[in-house]
């Protein structure tokens, strides 16, 4: 039964790495179903709105967390960061072959850049 548990936790590990984090195309899908579920009712809800919202999510929060090079007001929402980089995915179609990490990056710094220093 141990060899089993290892077995199942090495294949779920070795399928989903970092590197597949996927790319624009998948990122703008589910960052749409995630705002779409914004305002759902938990009715709407499936196992596929669900991944994709907490993807989006996961992703926003990751972004707002860790970059240095955005200056994120306070009273910005995660919510309001899934719109951001829905609005960013659809104006800059050339760019979504980009990975979605770099992506949700460029969406965040772009809608809240840092006042320039002077």
């Amino acid at each position: 039964m141990r060899w089993l548990l290892l077995a199942v936790f090495v294949f779920s590990a070795s399928s989903i790495s970092v590197g597949q984090s996927g790319d624009g195309n998948k990122l703008l899908e589910r960052c749409q179903h995630a705002v779409k579920m914004l305002g759902a009712d938990a009715s709407e809800f499936n196992k596929t709105n669900a991944f994709d919202s907490g993807y989006c999510l996961g992703m926003v929060e990751g972004v707002v967390s860790f970059a240095d090079d955005g200056c994120f007001p306070a009273d910005v929402t995660f919510a309001q960061g899934e719109r951001v980089v829905v609005k960013y995915l659809t104006d800059h179609p050339n760019q979504l072959h980009w990975g979605a990490p770099v992506l949700v990056r460029l969406a965040l710094v772009d809608a809240f850049p840092c006042p320039a220093k002077k």
